[in-house]
């Protein structure tokens, strides 16, 4: 059982191993299969060899399954036709990933990026529950490591790679010993884009495979992947249209009859006969808003422009047959009824801002979450500043980050688990977001709020169509986020279903007033509520200090005063400080601005916090304009607010979550780390103490295709790195393939792991030492370290090494680090998941706090995270 659900479900019930093949379904490039085809009609055209002719060739692969095996080679040939066939490919475009639609749209949960990262979280599952995951190609091995290594997909994250090879005769999957035998009682998948190929293994193997035909590449691909999992139901489909009509009789009955009343109002009052109304419906559908104002009586005596955007094609022809029930007059685009012309725009707004910020009412029903909320906000403000012109917004249906089933008791509660990860996953699938609250404080700063209320959504089983997509949209995304944190979505799914529960939906309406002119300066909230900080006052012993607000201090020309939202306590160096393993009078770190004090109790630290800047010298207009309201990282203490120097505050970058921002400095470090090694293509790299630092390096190490060996007395984090695709090697000796590596990476904060790190290094390897060891450490260095050529480097990361400063600077590694931030984020099971951060705190009382030094100082934890809102 899992959070009170069964696991067995469905075909994990039975399914013990999942085969994929790689081309045309692990990445949709057909300039890649035109190389193959080109060069199969190369090979078997030549004089020297079979003289057939492309049809003929084609006719031979649709037969066999493979053209190899429809031209019956002998050993040698078949080596040969892979050599001529699969050699000097040109892969170089599948390292860039595709574009993302053109526009969010408020019924995009099944619109996610279909790439090859969209199937990590299945890769990352544990099995079991869930089956283990295969390749299983037709092409050798050489071009399978070739298109794993582009599309930075490590080779073991895969259970098996099934190829033709010398060592089987080069048997391809149209015969039956290409396949290795199943259980009686397990049952084996195939998604493959042959149906050939499909057809054999089900002739071959008729009561052992499940096949999946994938002919749409990686979609196709995570299509069949969500059915195996128990995530969508594949007798369901869904249709923008038919969802849209769905939907759109729940917007009716619950939009906030109090905010739109305001609403009409205000359209009402402003003006009689002649007045035109200019109306941007940024996310238009088939028009619910537009026929909503009308039946109202909004548009009486007014002439109306209702500029309707919509870049999904999918909904054009729906668009103009839901202006015709209500309007009998319509020529091309543009449809009059009275006063009222609608103007069709297949397009994103922002494609068209000029006419978005002159209209007198911007619309966008189920809309403003998909956007970070002051951004929407300053791309739709009025320009036109000196004629003090303001803009009617109107956001019905904005979701406010709470789905539930309604019900109460355990069995309740067990079900709305799942739905914390539905919201995580509209944030890093789809980066909505999801927090209705931030609409309203940004408006209030670029205007002013009106009107807000709830508009909550109670959608039963009896709203048949619009209830199925709503599962749909909960499997592809929470059910997804659920396996990257090691839970069975489809349990939770399955469970959900049952007893045909109602689904609550929270949203709010919000009605405002945009300003003209240029981007607003946010007012932020300055409290004079004390500032609370976390102080070390001997080895061991923590307290919570309360001191005069910071919003108090006079704040130097470079200053700025932070309102924290979140900071990060590490395993590392932190929990050093916290033990007391340091020699008292030792400087923090000078090379970062605001932490070259001295350390000697009591004192504060911490130097990874996250929030947002409320306030600036007010004569540093440079400042004002680039950090005022803007969330930011900052080298500083564990404290709800600080007053901190501009040198050692950065901007989050946009895409980047609260709470992944606060592991850049943990990024940074393993960055370091890995460039001090030096690391080179095919090395083999052993980490030596899997905390939180550890893990990161293994996953930058992974990233770049090497094999990684990590090394950890904690069970619990040993498994990590397994999970992350590492090999494991012995705590006390040298693991499986564990010895003779290449470099290795020290991490572990003890000598013992140095003396490891040593140890499993080849002859004239290298050994890079990330701990800060507090103290003396007992080494073994005898004759055979003595000859042995091997090298050792103290990282550290406060500065560039000379020998890369001629190219690299600490911007350009903090560019970098960013990015990877951004990157790690969105993979796998993120930079949260997996447990890198095991204890999250609300800095409310001194008891949760001790909990996480403690549960750090006891190896219980790996990380906390600490929440000031």
């Amino acid at each position: 059982m899992l959070l009170g659900l069964p696991l067995s479900l469905f075909l994990f019930s039975s399914l013990s191993e999942v085969f994929i093949e790689v081309d045309n379904v692990l990445y949709d490039d057909p300039g890649i299969s035109s190389q193959i085809i080109k060069n199969i009609h190369a090979f078997c055209s030549s004089s020297n060899s079979f003289n057939l002719t492309a049809k003929q060739a084609f006719e031979l692969h649709d037969r066999f399954g493979s053209t190899v095996h429809g031209l019956n080679l002998s050993t040698a040939e078949s080596q040969t036709f892979y050599d001529s066939v699969f050699s000097n490919l040109d892969l170089s475009t599948l390292a860039s990933s595709p574009s993302s639609s053109s526009s969010p749209s408020g019924y995009s949960h099944n619109n996610n990026k279909h790439e090859h990262n969209a199937i990590l979280p299945f890769l990352t599952f544990p099995s079991p529950p869930g089956p283990r995951i295969s390749l299983a190609s037709n092409s050798p091995l050489p071009h399978v490591n070739n298109i794993l290594q582009h599309l930075n997909l490590p080779p073991s994250l895969f259970h098996k790679i099934l190829t033709p090879s010398l060592s089987n005769n080069f048997t391809t999957k149209s015969s039956p010993s290409f396949f290795p035998n199943t259980h009686t009682k397990e049952f084996a998948a195939l998604i493959d884009d042959s149906q050939t190929n499909l057809n054999f293994v089900k002739k071959h193997h008729p009561n052992t495979f499940k096949t999946f035909h994938a002919p749409r590449g990686p979609k196709s691909l995570l299509e069949s992947l969500l059915t195996i999992y128990n995530l969508t139901s594949p007798s369901f489909e869904f249709n923008s249209t038919r969802y849209l009509q769905s939907k759109n009789q729940h917007d009716e009955i619950s939009i906030n009859r109090t905010v739109f009343s305001s609403l009409l109002s205000l359209l009402k009052g402003g003006g009689g006969d002649g007045k035109e109304l200019v109306i941007a419906d940024l996310g238009a559908g088939l028009l619910p808003m537009l026929h909503r104002l009308k039946r109202s009586g909004a548009f009486d005596n007014k002439t109306v422009v209702y500029h309707a955007y919509e870049p999904n094609v999918e909904l054009e022809e729906g668009i103009k047959i839901a202006i015709r029930d209500h309007d009998h007059h319509h020529h091309h685009h543009h449809h009059h009824h009275r006063g009222l012309q609608v103007v069709l725009h297949a397009q994103d707004f922002k494609d068209d801002l000029a006419t978005v910020r002159s209209a007198d009412l911007i619309v966008g029903c189920c809309f403003a979450d998909l956007f970070e909320p002051r951004t929407l906000l300053n791309l739709l403000r009025p320009t036109e500043s000196e004629n003090n012109k303001t803009t009617l917004v109107y956001f019905p249906l904005t979701y406010m980050n709470s789905t539930s089933v309604i019900g109460v008791g355990e069995e309740s509660r067990a079900e709305n688990i799942g739905f914390d990860y539905y919201n995580r996953g509209l944030e890093t699938q789809h980066n909505q977001h999801t927090d209705g609250r931030k609409l309203l404080e940004a408006l209030q700063d670029s205007g002013e709020v009106i009107s807000s209320g709830g508009s909550n959504f109670v959608v039963g089983p009896n709203s048949s169509y619009f209830y199925e997509c709503l599962f749909d949209f909960f499997g592809r995304t929470g059910g997804v986020e659920m396996l990257r944190a090691g839970l069975n979505g489809g349990s939770w799914l399955e469970a959900l279903r049952g007893g045909e529960k109602s689904i609550l939906i929270k949203n709010v309406d919000v009605l405002g007033r945009l300003r003209g002119g240029d981007t607003p300066t946010p007012t932020p909230t300055v409290s004079d509520t004390p500032t609370v900080s976390v102080q070390f006052t001997a080895p061991r012993e923590i307290k919570l200090v309360q001191s005069p607000s910071t919003s108090l201090t006079k704040l130097e020309y470079n200053q700025v005063e932070i309102k924290s939202i979140a900071s990060l306590i590490s395993s590392g160096t932190e929990l050093k400080m916290y033990r007391g393993d340091f020699e008292q009078g030792q400087r923090v770190d000078s090379s970062i601005e605001g932490m070259g004090g001295e350390l000697s109790y009591p004192f504060n630290y911490g130097y990874s916090l996250v929030g947002r800047v409320v306030r600036v010298n007010e004569e540093n207009k440079e400042a004002k304009k680039e950090f005022l309201g803007k969330v930011v990282f900052a080298f500083a203490n564990h404290a709800s607010s600080v007053v901190q120097d501009l040198e050692g505050v950065q901007v989050v970058p946009e895409g980047v979550g609260v709470e992944d921002a606060v592991f850049l400095p943990a990024v940074e470090t393993a960055l370091s780390l890995v460039m001090d090694g030096k690391v080179i293509l095919g090395e083999d790299v052993g980490v030596v103490g899997c905390g939180m630092i550890g893990l990161l390096v293994c996953r930058i190490l992974r990233r770049g295709g090497h094999r990684v060996v990590a090394y950890d007395l904690n069970e619990k984090r040993s498994e990590r790195a397994r999970q992350l695709g590492c090999e494991l090697g012995g705590g006390g000796g040298g693991g499986r393939g564990g010895d003779n590596l290449d470099c290795a990476i020290e991490v572990s904060g003890c000598g013992g792991g140095l003396q490891k790190a040593i140890d499993i290094v080849g002859d004239h390897g290298r050994v890079v030492v990330g701990s800060l060891y507090g103290g003396r450490v007992e080494l073994e260095l005898g004759l055979g370290f003595h000859r042995s050529g091997k090298s050792l480097k103290v990282s550290q990361v406060s500065f560039i090494p000379r020998d890369l400063s001629g190219r690299w600077s600490k911007k350009r590694r903090f560019a970098l680090c960013w990015k990877l931030v951004r990157e790690l984020g969105k993979e796998g099971e993120g930079l949260l998941g997996g447990g890198i951060v095991t204890r999250r705190t609300k800095v409310f009382g001194l008891g949760d706090v001790v909990d996480c030094y403690e549960g750090l100082d006891k190896g219980e934890e790996l990380g906390c995270l600490l929440s000031y809102e």
